[in-house]
């Protein structure tokens, strides 16, 4: 039986709404920017195929002209509708977040941690020692090796829908970026039962307690 990092629910603080605020401002600046560029594309698409079937027909010019205006436009309505589905589900998700205010909160002090060696781009996969001879296993495309992570003092902050999913993840380091202890081999991975995010081992630490 699977065992998972137990959180602490609070609400949110006014640094992670500002924080929230500012990814919908972000996401909604984006969506802004595709939908109008989609109605360019269109424009640009629909007057090169009006020019090379005015050239290529014999039909009168105001007849082909009236129809690409029209196909023009059905195909500038279906692109602008179109763009930007996932950020406006995105940006629900973060206000229905700001509506409820409360997140569940995950804290790690940890001593040491290894990683997995990537394969296929499947996302990062770390290990984390924490006491009482547990480890904690962080998992997922959003924590990748950058500037200050993998460290070994951090804090995952998930703010909740008001459907109770998580909405987004913020996290806090409080340490500076660590080195792994030991890096395990991609096959690791080809296990049945691959560490999920946040799942708690009951291991003494060490590379021998890993292996499989």
């Amino acid at each position: 039986m699977r065992t998972f990092l137990e959180p602490v629910r609070r609400p949110l603080t006014s640094a992670e709404q500002r924080a929230l605020r500012m990814r919908i401002a972000g996401l909604r600046a984006q969506d802004r920017r595709s939908r109008r560029g989609a109605i360019v594309a269109s424009a640009v698409i629909s007057v090169l195929l009006w020019a090379v079937t005015l050239l290529a027909s014999d039909s009168p010019w105001m007849v082909i002209t009236a129809f690409w205006i029209v196909v023009g436009c059905a195909i500038g309505l279906w692109s602008y509708r179109s763009q930007g589905t996932d950020s406006r589900h995105t940006i629900g998700g973060l206000e229905s977040a700001l509506r409820r205010n409360e997140a569940d909160v995950y804290d790690v002090h940890a001593s040491a941690f290894a990683d997995v060696e990537e394969y296929e781009d499947e996302g990062a996969l770390y290990v984390f020692a924490l006491d009482d001879d547990r480890m904690v296993w962080i998992a997922g495309q959003e924590f990748y090796d950058e500037r200050r992570f993998p460290c070994l003092d951090f804090t995952l902050v998930y703010p909740l829908t008001e459907g109770g999913t998580p909405a987004w993840m913020l996290m806090e380091r409080r340490s500076a970026k660590a080195s792994p202890s030991f890096t395990l081999p991609a096959s690791f991975k080809e296990r049945q039962d691959v560490p999920e995010h946040l799942e708690v081992w009951h291991r003494k630490w060490g590379r021998d307690s890993l292996q499989l």
